[in-house]
């Protein structure tokens, strides 16, 4: 795939977007979005640029284009593009995060960085590296101020546990602001969702590596538990060849969300995504508890320098380091999901081996998606809470180990079936099988530059699917199976939902319209034939 072009952004076009933004003759009347920044860009430049690059050059950084021509000419001497701006901006993006997890960037680390960037690189690939002189570092350092980002004390905060305790004293006291059902934790896993649960199988998979295909998935629930926000999946595909072979066209209409990058994780762009979404479905004022996962505080960063704040959500952080004690989603909610989707992958695996089918070739990402949905809505609210009062150290509570425990019982009675019945050689822990560690998202430096690599580097990835086609459903036929759902429901002896009746029947009025309107255009076109 040929690489897409890197357009460099002058002063002069940022200065005539800020002007254009900031006038009140444009406005009409309302407050201008990224959206219409976005749609202005393009009618203006002839391309898009993306809502991260908009709110860049909205912010404080480029303020200085705001005054007399003079000024501005000086300025832009001293804020030139880079020679190497593909670089410069993969070492920018690392710059900002590292320094936010891992305390100041000093210059030689910065040049030990190119140089691995300049290696890993695509738009570099063959050429020789540069020496990274004291002028070209000088200079960078003028044009990415990564430093204005960083959390003073925060780094060191995990060591002091008079501190941590202070930091989680003020949590709990915004959090005494809110009724429960307003406070909200938001987290993401990795998902294997093509790992077996054995070392080795005495089929073909024997001697092959461990299959470390995997999707991020996002969750976020209230503390009370009666708000389970749709998940977000993230996977490498734009729309992977399952979703197009079962028709998916829209993926938001399984009751998820879908998105894509290089490297399947989480990063700020889709974190500020998630955000806008997450304040937008709010409608009220609520709390968000985060870890301090360097896309979230890079997105929190970007939005609060956008002049776009969020309208309805106050955030606060976990002290650093210290989720695995008190964020809520990691004291079982996360883990109580995997054991159901895990449950779903291990009966699915034993009925492929019955059938004598190879799970390998009929096993998609899609029915992990299917799985992941009907796990997320097993998790009870009597889970959740246990969590939320143990991660916040709610006294006298019980804890989640009785229905974490159910589960892991169910699991393990399933692999030892599986295992007696379909000459299993090796057996992983079962703990290990449920939350392996490369399922968790780590703020490594090796994590950090893998994702701004393949951020960097253009080529898409495809989600390996292989399937036979699923016939698409016709309107007729999904008439006739709402008709005989209506029926069944009103011959039932128990009450019904009459809010469900209702929209059954709204359902079947919107089918039989489309197979109207859809007999007429095919009539019309017969007529013009």
């Amino acid at each position: 795939m040929a690489k897409k072009p890197r357009i460099a952004i002058s002063n002069a076009q940022r200065k005539a977007l800020r002007t254009w933004y900031h006038d009140p003759a444009t406005s009409f009347g309302r407050k201008k979005t990224l959206a219409d920044t976005i749609t202005w860009w393009h009618s203006t430049y002839g391309y898009k640029i993306s809502a991260s690059t908009a709110s860049d050059i909205l912010s404080s950084k480029y303020e200085y284009l705001d005054k007399n021509d003079s000024k501005i000419g000086a300025q832009t001497k001293r804020e030139r593009v880079g020679r190497w701006k593909v670089l410069e901006e993969a070492l920018g993006e690392w710059a900002i995060r590292f320094d936010t997890q891992h305390g100041t960037v000093s210059g030689d680390l910065l040049r030990l960085k190119a140089t691995e960037l300049w290696s890993k690189l695509d738009e570099y690939q063959g050429q020789p590296c540069p020496s990274w002189s004291e002028g070209w570092l000088t200079g960078f350092k003028s044009r990415f101020n990564f430093r204005r980002r960083r959390k003073v004390g925060e780094a060191a905060s995990v060591l002091i546990t008079d501190d941590i305790t202070a930091q989680m004293d003020h949590i709990r006291t915004i959090k005494g602001g809110y009724q429960s059902k307003d406070v909200y934790n938001m987290d993401e896993t990795g998902f294997c969702w093509k790992r077996l649960p054995i070392a080795g199988l005495t089929t073909s998979s024997v001697g092959k590596k461990v299959d470390k295909t995997r999707i991020t998935v996002n969750f976020c629930c209230n503390e009370d538990g009666t708000d389970k926000l749709p998940l977000w999946f993230i996977g490498t595909a734009k729309r992977p060849q399952c979703f197009a072979r079962n028709h998916i066209s829209n993926p938001d209409n399984l009751g998820i969300f879908w998105r894509h990058n290089r490297t399947a994780w989480m990063n700020h762009t889709l974190m500020i995504e998630w955000l806008r979404w997450f304040d937008q479905r709010a409608k009220r004022q609520v709390l968000l508890l985060m870890d301090n996962f360097s896309a979230h505080e890079l997105a929190v960063d970007l939005i609060a320098e956008s002049g776009r704040p969020l309208k309805w959500t106050q955030i606060e952080w976990f002290p650093a380091n210290t989720t695995c004690i008190y964020q809520p989603l990691d004291q079982g909610i996360i883990q109580n999901w995997k054991c159901f989707v895990k449950k779903e992958l291990l009966l699915f695996l034993k009925d492929e081996f019955d059938s004598g089918r190879d799970f390998t070739q009929t096993h998609h990402v899609l029915r992990a998606i299917r799985w992941g949905i009907k796990a997320w809505e097993l998790v009870k609210i009597e889970t959740i809470t246990k969590c939320w009062n143990k991660g916040l150290r709610v006294q006298n509570e019980g804890s989640n180990e009785g229905s974490s425990n159910d589960v892991w019982a169910e699991s393990l009675d399933i692999i030892q079936d599986i295992q007696d019945t379909m000459r299993i050689q090796d057996l992983m822990a079962i703990k290990n099988f449920i939350h392996p560690i490369d399922e968790r998202v780590l703020d490594t430096d090796e994590a950090l530059t893998d994702e701004i690599i393949a951020e960097f580097n253009t080529n898409e990835a495809e989600e390996e699917a292989i399937e036979v086609e699923v016939a698409k459903v016709s309107v007729v036929e999904a008439i006739t199976a709402l008709k005989t759902l209506k029926l069944y429901q009103e011959q039932r002896d128990e009450p019904n939902d009459q809010d469900f009746m209702a929209y059954l029947a709204k359902g079947l009025r919107d089918l039989e319209v489309k197979r109207v309107n859809s007999q007429r255009q095919t009539t019309l076109q017969q007529w013009f034939n």
